[in-house]
């Protein structure tokens, strides 16, 4: 079945890769410049040689040519094996983990490998923070009120009017200037909304800083925003797919709720807990993570 794959990281990958089959170095590439691009092992297990010839005979044929026997492999030449490389590699870590892979979420335990497939939702809480700026509010409000000008403007000349009228009618005044303040106010209170959010999204990019947290049944797996092949509107649509997402990744730990709160109690050798429980409050307060939710640390994240 095809991946399309949004995320990998391709040194947890290789690493693992290497660990698992003695020590192979999995490939040398220079894919910054115009030099050859070569794919060599040393010290690996013969079985892991055969399978990365594979896909790297398929590329060669359609680059023209081999690969060894060329010195003018261009950039985007050497990007394309990079990246047939690493998609490669992640079949046959899948192949090699298959006997001690998990697949699901649940009972799980910390250094297990783990493949699954869950409904989820994608935080960018950096984009988060952007957009909730009440810099960003207050510009966006006032972009409104110039789209509304011409009709805010009419019902005021329109309270004038009735204002100078002999009798005035109050109750038709009042109607009226109910409806300007509307138009002036559009928004109504979502400034306030503004001003939660962006404070959740600041405290929360402090905390994972260049990450996407994917929340899913339970877990949350933080994905570093380097290793991503999408775009941040792209991983902001995420959360809109109909299919579900699959995870591949290792248990770096469990979310623990019970770490105390009390902040006057704090030691100064215990200091370094505070990250963590800022953590906890926060993902329990949003339904993000709860009590002995896993949390993953992805090899790749993919859509079949």
């Amino acid at each position: 079945m095809v991946k399309n794959i949004i995320y990998i990281d391709n040194d947890l990958l290789n690493s693992t890769i290497a660990q698992n089959d003695g020590g192979v170095a999995l490939s040398k590439s220079d894919s910054l410049s115009n030099t050859k691009t070569e794919s060599e092992s040393n010290n690996g297990k013969a079985s892991l040689s055969a399978k990365i010839k594979a896909p790297f005979s398929e590329v060669e044929a359609g680059l023209g040519g081999g690969v060894g026997n060329r010195t003018d492999v261009s950039t985007a030449e050497s990007q394309l094996l990079d990246t047939v490389f690493h998609d490669y590699s992640l079949d046959i870590l899948l192949d090699e983990l298959s006997n001690e892979l998990k697949t699901t979420e649940n009972d799980l335990s910390i250094n297990d490998y783990v493949v699954f497939n869950s409904n989820f939702s994608a935080y960018d809480f950096q984009q988060l923070k952007n957009v909730t700026d009440l810099d960003v509010f207050n510009k966006f409000e006032a972009s409104m009120n110039l789209v509304n000008k011409d009709e805010i403007q009419e019902l005021k000349e329109k309270i004038k009017q009735l204002k100078k009228a002999p009798s005035k009618d109050r109750t038709t005044i009042a109607k009226i200037e109910h409806e300007q303040k509307s138009l002036e106010h559009s928004l109504g209170n979502i400034g306030d909304v503004f001003k939660t959010l962006n404070g959740f999204a600041n405290l929360a990019d402090t905390l994972y800083p260049n990450t996407v947290l994917f929340s899913t049944d339970n877990s949350i797996t933080l994905a570093n925003k380097k290793n991503f092949r999408i775009s941040t509107s792209q991983i902001s649509s995420l959360s809109n797919a109909i299919h579900e997402i699959k995870i591949f990744g290792i248990v770096m730990s469990k979310q623990n709720s019970d770490t105390t709160t009390d902040m006057s109690s704090f030691a100064p050798e215990t200091i370094n807990t505070i990250p963590s429980i800022l953590s906890n409050i926060l993902l329990d307060s949003f339904n993000i993570a709860k009590q002995g939710t896993n949390i993953i640390l992805p090899i790749a994240i993919y859509f079949e």
